[in-house]
């Protein structure tokens, strides 16, 4: 009825957030972020599996702008905007956590594939739509920045070399 400008934005796994969680999307952020910190991963799910991750960075400012900078008319009807997310799998993440550790000269611990059955997480498959429809994000103007590399800069910036 148009009595609240209601808005809901939707978060695709958002990796590179510090600590342990037991969560579905644990495994893309902790192929990077244990290794970082010097330990050792088993990673439980297969490398080629395609997920749809996010940046934490970009997810505030995208929240930001959505709750006061974005028109309500601009919107339409349909109040729902996915927010900017890029598809990787834990071998592409783990590529450019490697490559970051060497360009920042960050000691990078080792990474080691577990069965199904083994590794400290409930998580043993994963079975979600690999990809995510952002477009409406994009024409509403906001930031996009989703760079798998800056994503893993960055947690090495605030949590690594503090």
């Amino acid at each position: 009825k148009g009595f609240i400008d209601g808005r809901v934005a939707r978060l695709s796994a958002v990796i590179g957030r510090p600590g342990w969680s037991n969560s579905i999307s644990y495994p893309f952020t902790g192929i990077f972020t244990q290794p970082l910190e010097g330990k050792d991963y088993e990673v439980p799910l297969p490398m080629d599996v395609p997920y749809p991750c996010s940046s934490l960075n970009t997810n505030v400012k995208c929240l930001v702008e959505m709750a006061g900078k974005v028109d309500g008319e601009a919107l339409g009807h349909n109040r729902v905007v996915q927010l900017p997310a890029k598809t990787l799998t834990l071998q592409i993440i783990l590529d450019a956590a490697k490559e970051v550790a060497e360009e920042e000269d960050v000691k990078f611990g080792n990474v080691t594939q577990a069965t199904s059955d083994a590794g400290d997480t409930t998580v043993k498959e994963i079975n979600v739509c690999p990809h995510v429809d952002y477009s409406k994000a994009q024409e509403l103007g906001l930031p996009m920045d989703v760079d798998v590399k800056e994503i893993i800069r960055d947690y090495v910036n605030t949590y690594i070399k503090k």
